[in-house]
């Protein structure tokens, strides 16, 4: 096996795994709304926003969609909606 095919599966794996873990963080913000559509419908569009940010099929760049979900937990940290 050279080197090359291990990188390649080691990217392929990396890819895969950062999929699925967008894919539970975009699960459980949505859980998370639709509860705190019961206390607070601010709070809930917060979520869902931040949810649509983090879905692996938002169709922004990686660069982008970092820097935008970092700035949406900054903005619920400021307003305690975390």
């Amino acid at each position: 096996m050279s080197a090359k095919d291990s990188a390649s599966k080691l990217e392929f794996f990396l890819s895969k795994l950062e999929d699925f873990v967008c894919w539970l963080l975009f699960g459980i913000l949505l859980v998370v709304a639709v509860h705190a559509l019961l206390l607070s419908q601010i709070a809930a569009l917060y979520y869902i926003a931040t949810a649509v940010l983090v879905c692996p099929r938002t169709p922004l760049s990686t660069n982008v969609r970092v820097a935008s979900v970092v700035l949406a937990f900054i903005v619920g940290i400021a307003f305690r909606l975390i």
